[in-house]
């Protein structure tokens, strides 16, 4: 049985790019937002009851390994770690990079500047309490080489790629989790909500 030239070039050009897609990273990279510090508890006063604010002090630890040898082992890793706001807003907290040599099968660790994560718990008394709470929804890790091309990236969850991918190795800032938001509730304005905007939520 003849076999059709045409057809078998088309099968080594697929055959070949499904190879080139599934060549391993460079790197394994991994993540872990961990707890550095505590913060004393602090009390506000309202005028039908009170705010208790617990304040934790993160970082994120990054572990990585160059796998490959025939890759430059002189890199700038790009990290972002996002939270999900009181509002239900999926945003940065802290951004970075750093310019670092690693070596082939040796584990390297960088960590994160560290940020803080807020838990607001109200007590108005006759039942009427809740909870407004900061909730770290993931973290990214791109790796660039000494001209600008990736050579590794981790998003967890893999969702946040989309979303983060260009803001990471954007010159920008993350906007300051301190920016105060004065807008009142013309309808309460006693809301707690004003006051705690001031506190970073």
């Amino acid at each position: 049985m003849k076999k059709n030239p045409l057809l078998l070039l088309s099968f080594f050009v697929i055959s070949f790019s499904g190879l080139l897609r599934a060549q391993p990273s460079a790197f394994d990279i991994s993540g872990t937002v961990k707890t550095v510090e505590k913060k004393a508890d602090r009390e506000m006063d309202m005028p039908r009851g009170g705010v208790e604010i617990e304040e934790d002090s993160k970082v994120l630890e990054i572990n990585l390994r160059r796998t490959n040898p025939t890759v430059s082992g002189e890199v700038t890793v790009y990290w972002m770690v996002m939270i999900k706001d009181t509002r239900g807003n999926l945003r940065p907290i802290t951004k970075g990079k750093q310019s670092i040599v690693v070596e082939v099968g040796i584990p390297t660790t960088l960590e994160s500047d560290a940020f803080s994560i807020k838990t607001a718990n109200f007590d108005f008394g006759g039942g009427h309490d809740g909870k407004m709470e900061q909730e770290v929804e993931g973290y990214a890790v791109i790796i660039h080489n000494a001209d600008g091309d990736e050579v590794g990236a981790k998003f967890q969850p893999k969702s946040m790629e989309d979303k983060v991918r260009e803001k990471i190795v954007d010159a920008a800032p993350v906007p300051d989790q301190q920016a105060p938001n004065n807008r009142k509730d013309p309808r309460n304005p006693r809301n707690p909500q004003n006051r705690l905007n001031r506190q970073g939520f």
